[in-house]
C-alpha cells in the first residue's frame, strides 16, 4: 500500500525532533542525500500558501490598493509591488541580480494582459525580493534541514502567545521529475553572490506554475494540496512526497541552544552585522529563559 502524499511525525523531545531531521534518520536515510527541500514554521498550522497569497493578500495591500479578488487583480498588485521595488532599489543604486534591458523593458510595458506572470527574466529578481520582505509567489525553502528547524524555532520564541507546536515542512525533489508535476510547480533558484543571506541559508524557491492572468477567483490554496490534485495522489514509488515533523513550541528556547550549539544560530544565517547583534540579543534572552541553566 501507498504511503500518505503527506506524512505528520509528531515528536515530544528536541532530542526526538532533531533525530527525525537528520539525513541518516528514519525518514530520510532511505532517499538519498539532499533529495528534500526545508521550510520552519513556528506555527504548525501555518500552511504552505506564499506571502503574496496568504489572508486575502493582506501583506500585498500594504505595498498596493486593489481589490485582489480575481486572478488578474492579483497578478497586476505583484507586478506593481516588485516594479516598485525594482525602481527604488535601482535609484540608490543597490545592486540587483541579473539587471538587463530585458527585465526593464517589462516593467515599462503598458499593457500586460498577454504577460505570462511572472516572467523567467524576474525570477531572480522576485527572490530577492522576498528574502528582503516583499510579498511574492515565491516560497523559501533551504536543503538543511536545521536551517529550517532554526527559524520554525525562532520564530515560535519571538511570539508574544506561543503557538501549540512548531513544525518543519519537508518536500521531495522527486517531486520535479513526475511529468505532471513539473507543468505545474518550478524550482527556482537566484544568484547567491548578491544575496549573501540566500547563501548562507542554502535557498532555494518554489513556484506554482507561470500563467496568463485570468477573472477566475485567486487560487489561494497550500501548495501540498494544488500537487497532490494535479498528479492524482501519485507518490514517487509509492512513498510520502511531503513530511511534517512538529515539536511542542515550549521547546523552542531548548531547540534554539541546540541548534547554536551546532552552528545554526542568527549570526550564521543573517551574516552580517544586523545579524551579529540580533544574535546577541536572541542569546540573552534564551540565558534568562527558564529553560537554560549555567550547568548546560
Amino acid at each position: 500500500m501507498s504511503e500518505p502524499f503527506v506524512t505528520t511525525k509528531d515528536c515530544e523531545t528536541t532530542e526526538e525532533f532533531l533525530d527525525a531531521l537528520s539525513p541518516r534518520g528514519d525518514l530520510f536515510g532511505a532517499y538519498g542525500a539532499r533529495r528534500w527541500l526545508f521550510r520552519g514554521h513556528p506555527d504548525d498550522e501555518y500552511e504552505l500558501v506564499p506571502s503574496a497569497l496568504r489572508d486575502e493578500s493582506k501583506a500585498l495591500r500594504q505595498l498596493v490598493a486593489g481589490g485582489f479578488k480575481t486572478d488578474r487583480e492579483q497578478t497586476f498588485g505583484e507586478m506593481i509591488a516588485l516594479a516598485r521595488f525594482f525602481k527604488a532599489s535601482d535609484l540608490i543604486g543597490l545592486q540587483l541580480p541579473e539587471d538587463s534591458q530585458v527585465v526593464r523593458r517589462i516593467f515599462e510595458r503598458t499593457n500586460h494582459e498577454k504577460l505570462i506572470w511572472p516572467p523567467k527574466h524576474l525570477f531572480s529578481l522576485m527572490a530577492v525580493a522576498q528574502h528582503h520582505g516583499l510579498p511574492t509567489r515565491l516560497l523559501d525553502w533551504s536543503y538543511h534541514p536545521l536551517k529550517a528547524a532554526y527559524f520554525a524555532a525562532s520564530g515560535a520564541f519571538e511570539k508574544d502567545v506561543r503557538p501549540r507546536k512548531l513544525c518543519v515542512w519537508a518536500m521531495s525533489l522527486w517531486l520535479y521529475e513526475l511529468p505532471k508535476s513539473r507543468a505545474l510547480i518550478k524550482l527556482v533558484t537566484a544568484p547567491s553572490s548578491t544575496n549573501p543571506n540566500l547563501r548562507a541559508q542554502e535557498g532555494v524557491f518554489t513556484m506554482m506554475r507561470p500563467s496568463r492572468p485570468s477573472d477566475l477567483t485567486v487560487d489561494r490554496r497550500p501548495l501540498n494540496v494544488m500537487i497532490e490534485e494535479q498528479i492524482d495522489s501519485y507518490s514517487p514509488l509509492g512513498r510520502t512526497s511531503f513530511f511534517r515533523i512538529t515539536l511542542p513550541a515550549e521547546n523552542a528556547e531548548e531547540l534554539l541552544f541546540e541548534l547554536a550549539r551546532e552552528g545554526f544560530a542568527r549570526a550564521n544565517l543573517f551574516p552580517d552585522f544586523y545579524g551579529v547583534v540580533d544574535g546577541l540579543k536572541e542569546v540573552e534572552r534564551i540565558s534568562r529563559s527558564e529553560f537554560y541553566s549555567p550547568s548546560l
